[in-house]
């Protein structure tokens, strides 16, 4: 391994749950929406306040 670590194949699984589940939840909230950023800064999600309105009536 390049980074000199050994993982073993059930660290491997966990990590992959994890960002599989993590990546289902965002798609449901984000996945088909359009004109939306991403704050460095805060690490949140940048939108319109007409939007998250919107996602609080759902």
């Amino acid at each position: 391994m390049k980074s000199g670590r050994k993982y073993g194949k059930s660290q491997f699984r966990n990590k992959w749950d994890n960002l599989k589940k993590e990546w289902s939840i965002w798609y449901k909230l984000f996945g088909k929406e359009t004109g939306l950023g991403w704050d460095n800064v805060r690490n949140t999600v940048d939108a319109l306040d007409e939007w998250w309105d919107k996602k609080q009536m759902v």
